[in-house]
């Protein structure tokens, strides 16, 4: 493997660090001045970041015994799902840290369609080489948002996966209707518990009853009505299911939930706290105790 000229890292100082996250293992691959130019290879386990650090520490280390010199260590990771809190931690130890849009590295035709975190990590090294050397669009360095920004952000990509799954939700419903000859039924328009009394079959029945019961669960609660009330509705089912795992509520949530394949949990919770509002008047009004509920004196 060909690396870059012999006074890369004399020219630069600097040790140079490329992390590959994943879930459950983190190879960093390191070029440490006095090795000869040689790529090493480590592996950590995911998440173990006080490992991270102790490899990082390791190669200051090596190289300060190699040429009696102190490097400062500069790392670079691709965008992905851990988010930044790996380079925050960095940051804050000290170590320059920068986090590349995978897309904008140039790759070669010859190996674009392989994909090894070997090759990974190498291409990585070269790229944060040549970013420090200063070549022009050689990558695409993603400036990271503080913690108070990203926070905000999520409040459009919440909405977003929430217009997804309303959507997702909606086109199920359309789709069971379709099956008993119903063509002109929108869930999403205005009055549409009305209209839904009035649906009958293609051939005029009434609905079958387990289905019309399971859409008037799915129906969930509504957003036109207090806002406050329906968060703290929400927050209450979401309490609910983590102080009453054995109730028969929370099992009904986990098994429809588990059918889905782990999907449509804010589609599913809403229904729970429509369940459960409507479990808890029963109990306070009659008595009627929620089965499998843990109740204190």
């Amino acid at each position: 493997m060909e690396m870059p000229n012999k006074t890369t890292n004399k020219v630069l100082n600097a040790i140079f660090v490329s992390v590959e996250l994943s879930r459950k293992t983190w190879l960093v691959t390191s070029l440490v001045p006095g090795t000869g130019e040689k790529l090493s290879r480590h592996t950590v386990m995911g998440g173990d970041i006080a490992g991270l650090l102790e490899r990082l520490a390791r190669l200051k280390q090596k190289a300060l015994d190699r040429t009696d010199q102190s490097y400062p260590i500069i790392v670079i990771q691709e965008a992905g799902l851990d988010g930044f809190w790996v380079h925050r931690v960095l940051q804050a130890q000290g170590h320059e840290s920068h986090i590349v849009d995978a897309a904008s590295i140039a790759v070669s035709r010859r190996r674009r369609r392989i994909k090894t975190d070997r090759l990974d990590g190498e291409t990585l090294i070269r790229a944060l080489l040549a970013f420090e050397r200063g070549e022009p669009r050689v990558c695409s360095m993603l400036r990271v948002p503080s913690p108070d920004d990203e926070d905000r952000r999520r409040i459009t990509r919440e909405r977003m996966v929430l217009m997804q799954e309303r959507i997702q939700h909606s086109n199920r419903i359309k789709g069971l209707l379709f099956s008993q000859g119903v063509t002109d039924y929108d869930p999403l328009r205005r009055g549409r518990r009305e209209r839904f009394e009035a649906v009958r079959t293609g051939d005029g029945r009434d609905l079958p009853q387990h289905m019309k019961r399971q859409f008037d669960r799915d129906q969930g609660i509504g957003k036109s009505g207090n806002t406050r009330l329906r968060s703290t509705l929400l927050e209450m089912a979401w309490l609910w299911l983590r102080h009453q795992p054995g109730s028969a509520l929370s099992r009904w949530f986990n098994e429809r939930v588990a059918q889905n394949g782990g999907r449509f949990k804010k589609v599913m919770i809403t229904a729970l706290a429509r369940k459960l509002i409507v479990a808890l008047w029963k109990y306070v009004s009659a008595g009627v105790v929620i089965e499998g509920a843990i109740v204190r004196p």
